[in-house]
């Protein structure tokens, strides 16, 4: 159809496939990049006739809620039937639900709205405390929306409780909250040794808790149960210690963004020996990456580095910049390239 104005013939210049996607995006790109050219507006009230409507010719008035509704009006300026020929289209073949393009591990809060949601495993999880946000997130992650976009996403379970609290299921059952786990403790002798305290113990219903994978039980002879960072006194060399397992800390960006003000316990090497050695720390979902070999930024989802197709499209999907940690070329190389993050139609 680009060439072929209402009620003249199509210009023969713009025939053929290949000719018409170019010039209906270039057309499109215009609309939206000098909007003050043209004469409908994001956010404009405008009045629109229906001289080709099958469904109605009655004078209707619109305002475009962002600039590729805007751009339409500008390419086909009436409702019917046109512009309601692409919305039936648009939800046949992309229904609610299918829209999302949020990352997991990205934190959102709709415009005017209190609540904040963590996206993962494709659903939008609320935090339903203040603590169970503050202990994992730093506020600055958040990033702004609308509630449409929030509603693109099925609800899964929420996030009441402060990471690294006590909770006792209805069958009387110990766990420690750390991030998306459960960890059981064994019994009371455990909990003891450990030195919990039973005022600590919050209660919990089942629903509260399908939202945890069950973690490694903790006994009594559980080493730094709640996570300790260990320096080897000889090597220098750096771990997280939980349950009797090592974790090597090999780029200080790690320590200092996953550890911020946690005290580090300088130990002999025959001490750190004597514990099973686990996979490298690294950063975990949401984490925005970059490296100074490159000015690519990248999240991390799934275990895996997505890059941002553009500076554009990080910007305009509402990151903060500063919320960017730099790492070695080294680290960044560990992980698994994932999909590029891209604006797909749920755009503000």
């Amino acid at each position: 159809g680009y060439g072929c104005p209402d009620g003249l013939a199509c210009n023969p210049y713009y025939k053929g496939f290949g000719k018409q996607v170019n010039s209906a995006a270039l057309q499109f790109l215009a609309y939206i990049n000098e909007q003050e050219r043209y004469p409908y507006k994001m956010g404009q009230t405008c009045t629109f006739n229906n001289p080709y409507g099958a469904i109605s010719t009655a004078t209707m008035t619109v305002t475009p809620q962002n600039k590729a509704t805007a751009a339409l009006y500008d390419y086909t300026p009436h409702v019917f039937n046109g512009n309601y020929n692409f919305f039936k289209l648009w939800k046949k073949y992309f229904p609610k639900g299918s829209l999302s393009y949020y990352p997991d591990g990205t934190l959102l809060q709709a415009q005017g709205d209190a609540g904040v949601w963590l996206i993962q495993d494709g659903k939008k999880r609320p935090f339903l405390s203040e603590g169970a946000l503050t202990s994992r997130f730093s506020k600055s992650q958040i990033v702004n929306t609308t509630e449409d976009v929030l509603n693109n996403y099925p609800t899964g379970s929420g996030i009441k409780f402060p990471n690294y609290s006590l909770v006792m299921d209805p069958n009387k059952n110990i766990f420690l909250l750390a991030d998306n786990q459960k960890r059981p403790i064994a019994n009371m002798a455990a909990f003891k040794q450990i030195g919990f305290s039973k005022d600590e113990i919050i209660p919990a219903t089942i629903d509260d808790l399908s939202g945890y994978q069950t973690g490694t039980t903790i006994t009594a002879t559980s080493s730094y149960a709640t996570g300790a960072i260990l320096q080897d006194k000889k090597t220098g060399a750096r771990f997280y210690v939980e349950n009797n397992t090592k974790y090597p800390i090999t780029d200080k960006a790690v320590l200092d963004y996953k550890f911020k003000g946690q005290k580090i316990i300088k130990v002999s090497s025959k001490e750190l020996a004597g514990y099973k050695t686990g996979s490298q720390v690294l950063f975990g979902d949401g984490t925005l990456l970059t490296s100074p070999s490159s000015p690519t930024i990248y999240m991390i989802t799934g275990g895996k580095k997505r890059p941002f197709i553009s500076s554009d499209v990080f910007v305009r999907m509402g990151y903060n910049i500063a919320n960017v940690i730099t790492v070695s070329p080294q680290l960044l190389y560990i992980y698994d390239m994932g999909t590029p993050i891209q604006m797909n139609s749920n755009t503000n």
